[in-house]
């Protein structure tokens, strides 16, 4: 697939854990002969033969992957298997205006400016894990032990993954814009509808008064370019 196209993109998973057995894909088979054979091959010693083949799935049709992780534990033990989820879908497509000008016009997001495959992707977590964390754990407790009103950090605390979603636009030249929301296909209310003026108005005073500045020109002059 050419590398413009939208729907050019890829997903990894992987593991910190050294001992394992990977299959890229199951059986390709009819009816449940994919699940069958691998939980007998599985069932038998619990271990998996070792499938590591690239070759894209049949058309019309998605492969089932497996990593099978091994260890030895002690009575009463604990051990954490870390796994990591990454993906690299760089292309967006404006559908949302109708404008001849703009209409299906291609757009890069932001991390194709730094990454170029969901591999790079989960190397760069595997290498920076304690790092990130830490960061998270350090948001999360600036927030939750916060002098915050309950109900204002109940409230941010559960909008607040938004900004990790589709909902939200960040691309290659560093524009970020946002939907009002989304739907299980599309986003809804592109870029500059009525609640944006709303937090076009009400968020900047919210974020001067909570000493985060920087945060201010972000939500009041980006999410609504148009000022509308």
């Amino acid at each position: 697939m050419d590398a413009e196209d939208i729907c050019f993109g890829n997903i990894a998973l992987a593991t910190t854990w050294p001992e394992l057995d990977v299959q890229t894909h199951w059986y390709r088979g009819g009816w449940w002969d994919q699940a069958h054979i691998f939980w007998d091959d599985f069932a038998d010693d619990g271990r998996v033969q070792a499938i590591t083949e690239s070759d894209p799935s049949p058309e019309g049709r998605s492969d089932v992957g497996s990593l099978v992780l091994h260890a030895e534990m002690e009575p009463a033990q604990s051990l954490t298997f870390t796994f990591i989820l990454a993906w690299y879908f760089p292309n967006r497509e404006n559908y949302w205006n109708a404008k001849p000008a703009v209409r299906q016009r291609r757009m890069r997001n932001y991390y194709a400016t730094r990454f170029a495959s969901a591999w790079e992707v989960a190397r760069y977590v595997q290498s920076r894990l304690d790092k990130l964390e830490h960061a998270t754990r350090l948001f999360h407790n600036a927030l939750f032990n916060s002098t915050l009103p309950g109900y204002v950090i109940d409230a941010v605390s559960s909008q607040a993954s938004v900004i990790r979603t589709n909902t939200c636009l960040w691309l290659d030249d560093g524009s970020f814009f946002a939907f009002e929301g989304c739907g299980d296909a599309s986003g809804c209310c592109p870029m500059n509808c009525r609640t944006c003026g709303i937090m076009n108005r009400h968020w900047p005073i919210s974020f001067r008064a909570s000493s985060v500045p920087c945060a201010a020109p972000i939500f009041s002059t980006i999410l609504c370019p148009t000022g509308t």
